[in-house]
């Protein structure tokens, strides 16, 4: 049986990533019967008995050399890991993994990766020249693989696919009962919000609180946050809570990454800062509005139609009031192209582990 090895930024509790991989696994095995998966993971039990795979400690050097040793194929992916907006720190492990791969004569793939921002001259050489010995690419988005042109990666197979998420489904009668359980009445269009701790926000929640409010004077919605990574949103997301007032709502339970998608298709509208939940939205069927603190963000609602997107450096009532009323207005109209949206990017998201497949078989 093939063993896989799969390195990203799991076992985090960050939503997006768990549904990460939890589509690439799903996507692996039904491509891949058979196949061993072993993730690095931060929190190795916990991604055993969610995704039912075998894991192992990814800052523990012995077993992520043991793991590397068994493997066939070692996947770097998905989500954007080749960035030093994070950290270099951070880059240089994922790189080190992926070296490490190359230099045990193990099949590498990148799957589903987002590149960049990469503003440090060395660290834009460091990766240029790691990545042009891997011998197979996919990206999930069209700005990747200009980055990677800029950087002088020329050697490997690229291919632009789609985010693994977008194979994932929602059920919205699930959802609703789940916030139903959350005390949410579902009487009115609701907006749901998504946003995250980043330099700026802070002093721009009250123009996205007083646009939000103005919103509901007009449309009487309803206001629903949703922190995807609640150790790190939910401070940010309480103070919001406080700028909307005592009626708009914060989900608090311990979801799972499906749990968020069947809940955001019962959304009207998403205002969204994580990128998930902008991806969750599109797979849901909802207009999604993206405010971007990082070009991922921007890459994503230029490629989708249906979605908007604002950059959070620029943000002011009267510009967040005009694109979520303008959203609200023609949510039926944008639903539909997202949906068109959502179903061609379903089938890119497939094209990851067919490829994986290929590159095992030795056949591309």
């Amino acid at each position: 049986m093939p063993e896989l090895l799969i390195s990203g930024y799991f076992g985090f509790g960050n939503s997006g990533d768990d549904a990460i991989l939890q589509a690439m696994v799903s996507q692996l095995e039904a491509e891949i019967p058979g196949a061993r998966i072993c993730v690095l993971s931060a929190s190795p039990n916990l991604t055993r008995e969610r995704m039912g795979v075998e894991a192992v400690a990814r800052f523990n050097p012995i077993q992520v050399l043991r793991a590397l040793a068994r493997a066939d194929l070692l996947i770097s992916g998905g989500g954007s890991l080749l960035q030093d907006a994070t950290s270099t720190r951070s880059l240089v492990y994922y790189l080190s993994i992926i070296y490490a791969g190359i230099r045990m004569g193990k099949k590498v793939m990148l799957y589903a990766n987002g590149i960049g921002p990469l503003g440090r001259p060395f660290n834009r050489r460091l990766v240029s020249a790691v990545i042009n010995r891997v011998p197979l690419i996919t990206l999930r988005d069209e700005a990747s693989r200009l980055e990677l042109e800029r950087l002088g990666v020329r050697q490997p197979r690229v291919e632009v696919t789609a985010d693994p998420v977008f194979s994932l489904t929602a059920d919205r009668e699930r959802g609703k009962a789940l916030l139903e359980r959350q005390g949410v009445r579902l009487d009115k269009p609701l907006l749901g919000i998504s946003i995250r701790p980043w330099a700026g926000i802070d002093e721009r929640l009250v123009a996205i609180a007083e646009a939000c409010r103005t919103l509901k004077a007009h449309n009487d919605v309803a206001f629903v946050l949703l922190p995807l990574q609640p150790a790190r949103d939910m401070a940010v997301t309480e103070a919001l809570k406080a700028a909307l007032g005592t009626d708009a709502v914060v989900l608090r339970s311990d979801y799972m990454p499906k749990d968020h998608l069947d809940i955001i298709s019962c959304f009207a509208v998403t205002l969204g800062m994580r990128l998930h939940s902008l991806i969750y939205s599109v797979v849901a069927g909802v207009p999604a509005v993206g405010v971007s603190y990082d070009p991922k963000v921007s890459a994503f609602v230029s490629e989708i139609k249906g979605c908007s997107g604002m950059e959070l450096s620029e943000i002011t009532f009267e510009h967040v009031y005009r694109v979520l009323s303008d959203t609200f207005k023609h949510r039926e109209n944008l639903a539909d192209c997202v949906k068109c949206s959502a179903t061609s990017s379903r089938e890119k998201a497939r094209r990851n582990a067919e490829l994986a497949n290929a590159l095992l078989r030795s056949e591309l």
